[in-house]
Order: structure tokens, then sequence, then C-alpha cells
């Protein structure tokens, strides 16, 4: 072989074990990012990390509904770990959607739209934290229908990397009963220059927005 074709052969060669390998690495990174301390349970069922729970049935009152999501968090992995949780709210989530973890509910700060606690106990390996209490849920005044959401983290905490997180949707229009997806909930919003700006449409000012969940994008005018 020509020594010109034999080094080029070479070089491809070696190209094409350097992007196989590559690519090993990042599916093994990825795998990785998806094994988590903690996982959010519905029932008996995982909640996919990154996916979401939609919340429809609620009880009907005089003066007000309420909706309740019985999830709790289990420790999946084989260590004990302390817990920290955090709530963000993504829409409509001031005041309608209360978090009350060990019972005790917290109003959600003036200045933004984080709730955060942390469990100063250790989660033993295989153990449940709120199994038994419905310590997030919605309760709306004076109205007969609600859509909202928030996203909860379940962060180990002493690896902040090592979060698993969900959205959970509020939503009395939704049809059939509470449903877990893998798919997120999460809304991003982007101005016209396709930067991103926030994710719900409270607060935002008057103009033209692109708005991207659930996989698809529209534009929305705020007036």
């Amino acid at each position: 072989m020509h020594p010109i074709y034999e080094s080029n052969t070479r070089s491809m060669m070696k190209k094409f074990y350097s992007t196989i390998l590559a690519i090993l690495f990042c599916s093994s990174a990825l795998m990785a990012q998806e094994e988590t301390t903690f996982a959010f349970m519905y029932g008996d069922e995982v909640i996919p990390n990154g996916g979401s729970i939609t919340i429809s049935e609620y009880e009907d009152y005089d003066f007000m509904i309420e909706m309740q999501a019985a999830i709790y968090v289990k420790n999946v992995s084989e260590d004990a770990s302390k817990l920290s949780l955090t709530c963000i709210g993504i829409e409509n989530y001031n005041p309608s959607i209360e978090f009350c973890p060990n019972g005790n509910c917290m109003a959600w700060p003036s200045d933004g739209n984080e709730l955060t606690t942390t469990y100063k106990d250790n989660v033993s390996a295989g153990g449940t934290v709120e199994k038994d209490k419905n310590w997030l849920h919605a309760m709306v005044f004076d109205a007969k229908t609600f859509k909202g959401s928030i996203e909860l983290k379940a962060y180990c905490t002493l690896d902040p990397d090592d979060c698993a997180t969900i959205t959970v949707v509020f939503d009395t229009d939704a049809m059939g009963l509470n449903k877990v997806s893998s798919e997120s909930n999460r809304m991003e919003v982007y101005n016209l220059c396709g930067k991103k700006i926030a994710e719900s449409t409270m607060g935002l000012t008057k103009g033209i927005y692109i708005i991207k969940q659930n996989g698809t994008s529209r534009k929305v005018v705020i007036k």
C-alpha cells in the first residue's frame, strides 16, 4: 500500500474509534446522571426523573375545590442519605398551591417562587418520606376549575448534583384519573430573538413571546 494511503487509512481508523469511544462515554455519563439517590413515587409507581404527573381529581366544596397529590419520596440507593426538598412554582402557583412537608404548610415567599425544606435526619436505604401524607395540594377558593403547576426537586443534601426532578400539574379539566408521564410539562419562555427569559408567563411585560412546552412551541401575546 502506498505510504500516503496507509497514513490516511490509519488516521481515519483513529477518528472512527475515537468517535465510538466518545459515544460510549457520553452514553455512560447520561446513564449515570439518571441514577439518583431519591425518587418520587405515586403509589407503587416511580415517577420518571424529569417526567410529570397530572392531578385531575378534586373535592368540590361550597366555597372551594381541593386537589391533593399523594406523592412521596423514596431512597432508592443502598445507603442512608439526607434529603432536601425544593418546590418551585411554574404556573399559577401562588397562593393556590400549598407545600406542606411534615404536615406544616408553607406560604410562598413574596420575593420568589421557590420553597425549600431540609430533613435533618437521614432517610434509610429503601426508606420513604411523607408516604402517608398529602403534603402537596391545591386549594382554590371561589372557583370550580383550576390549572397550575410546580416543580419538585429531591436533593441528596451532601451532593447537589444528585437530584431527582418532576413536574406536578393540577388541572381540573384533564381527562381521566391522575396520570404519570415520562414527558416533562416544564414551560420555557423565550423572546423573539430566541433567548430564554423565564419559566412561566407570570410577571411578563406586554409583548410577543415563544412558549416551549411538551415538545411543542407556540407564540403568545401578552397584553
